[in-house]
């Protein structure tokens, strides 16, 4: 087996979703560093599911949505449609802002507290 088969597919969808989780944390300025740190998860760790070696933990998602002080839902809805096409544009939501980060259709944010 040649090392470059254990590299993760640039276009796979769990190479899409660790690009948006990382933009995430790069938007409010925390290193893989820092964050690995701050979750209480081995830095090593962090760093494959940031390159997209492995997947995400559900854990992990709600973990870093807290240290983004971020809804835990929303973050884990960006994350799962995060390299699937939009349906109305065809354009797949990236990390870097393009094409647009929606949650599944039919999933409509509540707008009432109880």
């Amino acid at each position: 087996m040649n090392v470059t088969d254990l590299r993760p597919d640039p276009n796979s969808v769990r190479t899409a979703r660790a690009q948006h989780m990382h933009g995430l944390l790069k938007a409010d300025r925390w290193s893989i560093s820092a964050a690995a740190l701050q979750l209480g998860i081995n830095k090593s760790v962090l760093a494959s599911r940031m390159n997209g070696t492995t997947a995400f933990l559900a854990d992990e998602i709600e973990a870093i949505a807290g240290l983004l002080r971020r809804d835990a839902v929303t973050v884990y809805m960006e994350y799962l449609s995060a390299g699937f096409p939009d349906p109305g544009t065809n354009n797949a939501p990236t990390a870097n802002g393009e094409g647009e980060n929606v949650g599944p259709a039919g999933i409509e944010p509540t707008t009432s507290t109880v």
